[in-house]
């Protein structure tokens, strides 16, 4: 069962296949890899297209991405202009 679904905010980790992408948020375009539980490919990750604000979109491992909340490392945390996170609570 994939962990995220169509329209999901998601934030990215460290893939391999993307390291310039890491802590930044973005959406879930496509899924691949939904299949029965008992399915033999049961026991592969669950891959996703995900789009960039820039426009580009990659196909990235589940154990790559997180639930789109704001990374706590890294130089690209809450507040950033390079994150896209804007705290509204008056915090610096």
């Amino acid at each position: 069962m994939p962990k995220f679904t169509w329209n999901d905010e998601v934030r990215v980790l460290q893939p391999v296949s993307a390291p310039d992408r890491r802590g930044l948020r973005e959406s879930v375009i496509g899924i691949f890899g939904q299949r029965p539980p008992a399915s033999h490919f049961a026991q592969f990750p669950v891959r996703y297209s995900v789009e960039f604000a820039d426009g580009e979109a990659l196909d990235l491992h589940e154990d790559d991405l997180a639930a789109g909340e704001a990374p706590d490392a890294g130089g690209r945390g809450e507040g950033s202009a390079e994150s896209g996170f804007v705290r509204d609570d008056g915090g610096s």
